[in-house]
């Protein structure tokens, strides 16, 4: 028999390096190449007679060429500590080895097991692998982490499996999946378009699953094809985003140079630019305090109010209508910004303002906070990739803008410690609140008291806001329910209203469930407290409502509109700190003029505060870094 060589690379393998070896113990050498291993992969391989060698770790492709160089013999079968030579294919490599092969290279079957199960489709097998080769005709090649043997001459192939147990578990899966696709972005020199990230995750796992057959494997066939796709989303994404900004990334050394003119061109980016509340409506507002300045507002959107509601074009208002198909979430996002930037492309404005996601403007105001600190309150949130793809791309928006705006200072420094942001490019400007529609109403307390059956030696505790999971109405309810003489009423819509319904009656909380409602301020008029336990909002608009309502306002420190309350003790550590909430909220209503005090700061902060407040970044950037 022609000597042969089992060489094994391995790093903190001692769960399984044993049974590896074992695996390879007709080889008439074992060689296990360590490289710092920590734990007793070591100890436990030259315990079962492998030769150890201590080194560094340069990569896969070189790793596995080390080992094989330092092999004592001619023929090596080479593998990882998380694969198994089955008996079968031990007894062809003896037999091919009983004599002088004519061919330099095998073939063999790579039987993949995944959770405890093996795969038998789906292109998991057979999973063929070159891994029995005569040294000198053979070498590995690839880019880390993929790598494969090719030898020079002809190669056969042998009958049995190699085992291979890729993943201890799921959690180890999506950390590979996690790391090979920032390693992608790292070594590729492709280019990525919209089209790779809308498409080739639905191809991988029609393949996969459907193609190859993947089905058979039942409910693991299914996991295995939604990861290999969400894995292809996840690296096109993360490449096309790292491009996109990396193309649009201002050089920050060299100043804007704008026209030789007093007033300027600047683009408003948005999807849906209308009059109201939300985005759209600060949009419009901010529309004629540019115009009013005398700029020229270029407005990018999907959709708009009527051309009667806006100003017109002989005012300065140019609006651009954007033809983005609606494929939902995560896809009209994408298709958005890069429509977006396209069109930017051609009406080169001197100033662009994102008040959504886009990546490569000089502006972006990160209306919604820190995306990544959002996660911290979805669980699971690693498995979505429109998650990753958000991250991502507010990631790109911050760090590829010459001034980002915070609305609070906890967004800010969530923008400056996750992402890398610089604290000098990053400005607070908080939102402002109409104290004129929002005021103290006594006619509309009097009425929502009486619509509602409060009685005089009841309270009422206003919750407003919609999306009651993030917002936190589960902890609003169990505050309430330890609270004495206390009618709560949420105003805000959920798809999941019955469940919060039937948590207020099983708690014994007296509760009315209002849906949205196009004048909160008849609602936070009659309160008094309104109760806003949030799990992660930049900075809610409604507390500032709240406060000009002349209600004082209970919340969390994950709320960023808590920095505007009169008292610290006002704010909760977080949603699960429900004795702090409860601690708060009566201390909130035993004390007297809290909510003149509360009236006083909003009075303060009005929108056109704000509005002046972006007119002086948008020309500051005249002549700035």
């Amino acid at each position: 028999m022609q000597p042969l060589s089992a060489v094994i690379i391995a790093r903190n393998e001692a769960d399984r390096i044993e049974d590896a070896i074992r695996s390879v113990q007709f080889a008439d050498e074992v060689l296990v190449v360590d490289s710092g291993s920590d734990d007793e992969t070591v100890q436990r391989a030259e315990a079962l007679g492998a030769r150890v060698i201590q080194t560094d770790w340069p990569g896969h492709v070189a790793q596995k060429q080390r080992a094989m160089n330092w092999a004592r013999h001619d023929w090596v079968l080479s593998l990882d500590a998380d694969e198994r030579v089955s008996q079968t294919l031990a007894a062809a490599v003896r037999t091919v080895l009983s004599s002088s092969p004519a061919v330099y290279g095998f073939w063999v079957n790579r039987r993949n097991h995944y959770l405890g199960r093996r795969l038998r489709a789906g292109g998991w097998y057979p999973d063929r692998r070159l891994r029995l080769v005569r040294r000198g005709r053979a070498r590995w090649v690839g880019t880390d982490p993929h790598d494969w043997l090719v030898v020079d001459g002809d190669t056969g192939r042998l009958s049995g499996d190699l085992d291979h147990h890729p993943y201890r578990d799921l959690s180890e899966h999506l950390a590979t999946l996690d790391r090979y696709s920032k390693r992608f972005v790292e070594v590729t020199d492709r280019r990525a378009h919209v089209w790779d990230v809308l498409f080739r995750p639905i191809w991988a796992f029609l393949r996969g699953y459907v193609f190859l057959a993947g089905f058979i494997d039942g409910v693991r066939g299914l996991m295995v094809a939604g990861l290999s796709a969400f894995h292809v989303g996840l690296k096109w994404g993360r490449l096309y985003l790292s491009q996109h900004s990396r193309d649009s990334k201002q050089n920050f050394e060299s100043p804007l140079t704008f026209p030789e003119r007093e007033h300027l061109a600047v683009a408003l980016v948005l999807r849906r630019y209308r009059i109201g509340g939300g985005t759209g409506g600060y949009a419009v507002n901010l529309t004629k305090a540019l115009i009013e300045a005398g700029h020229v507002v270029h407005v990018l959107c999907i959709e708009c109010s009527s051309d009667e509601d806006l100003p017109s074009a002989e005012e300065g208002l140019i609006l651009h209508r954007l033809s983005v198909p609606r494929l939902g979430g995560m896809w009209t996002m994408l298709l958005f910004a890069a429509v977006a930037r396209r069109r930017l492309k051609r009406i080169l404005p001197d100033v662009a303002i994102g008040l959504g996601r886009v990546p490569g403007l000089e502006i972006y105001r990160a209306g919604g906070g820190c995306h990544d600190a959002y996660l911290d309150t979805v669980p699971g949130w690693w498995l979505s990739i429109r998650q990753h793809v958000e991250r991502w791309i507010d990631r790109a928006s911050v760090l590829s803008a010459r001034r980002v705006i915070a609305n609070a200072p906890r967004p800010r420094s969530e923008l400056v410690s996750r992402y890398g942001a610089d604290p000098d490019r990053v400005v607070v400007i908080p939102n402002g609140v109409d104290t004129g529609r929002f005021r103290p109403n006594i006619d509309a307390c009097e009425q929502v008291r009486q619509a509602l059956q409060v009685t005089p030696d009841h309270r009422l505790v206003v919750f407003l806001g919609s999306g009651f999971v993030r917002k936190g109405l589960d902890r609003a309810l169990e505050t309430v329910a330890e609270l004495e003489r206390v009618v709560l009423v949420v105003v805000g819509g959920d798809g999941r209203q019955a469940r919060y319904e039937a948590l207020a009656k099983r708690l014994g909380v007296k509760a009315h469930f209002v849906g949205a409602s196009s004048d909160p301020e008849r609602y936070l008029a009659a309160a008094d407290l309104m109760l806003l336990p949030t799990r992660y909002d930049a900075a809610a608009n409604a507390v500032l409502e709240a406060m000009a309502c002349g209600v004082p306002v209970v919340t969390t420190a994950t709320n960023g509109a808590h920095a505007f309350l009169p008292e610290t003790w006002m704010t909760a550590d977080s949603a699960e700190d429900v004795a702090g909430l409860v601690h708060a909220s009566q201390r909130a209503l035993d004390t007297q003029g809290l909510g003149e005090r509360c009236r006083a700061v909003a009075e303060e902060m009005t929108p056109q505060k704000n509005r002046d407040a972006v007119l002086a970044v948008v020309e500051g950037l005249r002549g700035a870094g």
